[in-house]
């Protein structure tokens, strides 16, 4: 398996180079990077920022253990604030998750979606003023 050394310049640290960590960078030059880690037996969502001239913050766990967080993305706007998707079980079914950071914030507990769809989870684009 090849693994990310860096992303457009910013050197990854160990921890952020696999499992295929998903990065978006803000308007600002600040990084976040989202990926999935195992932790002894769930695989557990996990989310890291970069600013702009910094270093990279301690992970913050985005998902809870008890079932397996897979297929994170993350997505970044202009101001800073990013959002971070996953699928995950409930046991049952599988769902989708997601938690909104402000810029400089902290992220929240997840929110927790409908049924997810065996599909790979895509960032898309918002239009202008919408």
């Amino acid at each position: 398996m090849r693994c990310k050394q860096s992303f457009l310049g910013k050197q990854l640290p160990e921890r952020l180079r696999c499992p295929h960590p998903d990065v978006a960078i803000d308007g600002m030059g600040d990084a976040v990077a989202v990926w999935r880690r195992y932790d002894g037996s769930d695989f557990i969502v996990q989310a890291a920022a970069h600013p702009e001239g910094g270093a990279w913050t301690e992970p913050d766990d985005l998902s809870a253990s008890g079932q397996d967080g897979t297929s994170p993305v993350v997505a970044a706007n202009e101001a800073g604030a990013a959002v971070a998707m996953w699928h995950r079980s409930d046991g049952a079914k599988l769902r989708v998750q997601a938690a909104a950071r402000q810029p400089e914030g902290e992220w929240p507990k997840p929110t927790t979606f409908g049924r997810g769809r065996k599909r790979r989870l895509r960032r898309g684009r918002a239009r202008r003023g919408r």
